[in-house]
């Protein structure tokens, strides 16, 4: 009997030295998961980060572009306005001329 009760205590201490250990790698592997959290959540903030600066770039390149194109067409407009003058002179000088021309016959 002294034997077995031996046995049980020592099988007992066995499995608590057992059960430590493993409470000790489960505490060891939550701090590891933790500190990778912790990484992944900063870098998931740099990331956001870098995409609203991403972001803001594309609308100040979007805001230029649109500038650039009424800048353009607003040049366009006034070139055709500045040919139709210069048509519309160019009209009135050839009906002077011909009229001209005909005043001397």
């Amino acid at each position: 009997m002294i034997k077995t009760q031996q046995d049980l205590t020592k099988a007992q201490k066995d499995l608590n030295d057992q059960l430590t250990k493993i409470r000790t790698e489960v505490a060891n592997s939550e701090d590891k998961l933790r500190t990778e959290i912790l990484t992944i959540n900063t870098d998931i903030f740099k990331l956001q980060r870098e995409l609203e600066e991403l972001n803001n770039q594309k609308q100040k390149i979007k805001n230029s572009e649109e500038e650039n194109n009424q800048k353009l067409n607003d040049r366009t407009s006034e070139l055709s306005r500045i040919f139709m003058t210069i048509e519309n002179l160019n009209q009135i000088c050839e009906t002077r001329a011909r009229d001209c021309k005909l005043d001397k016959n």
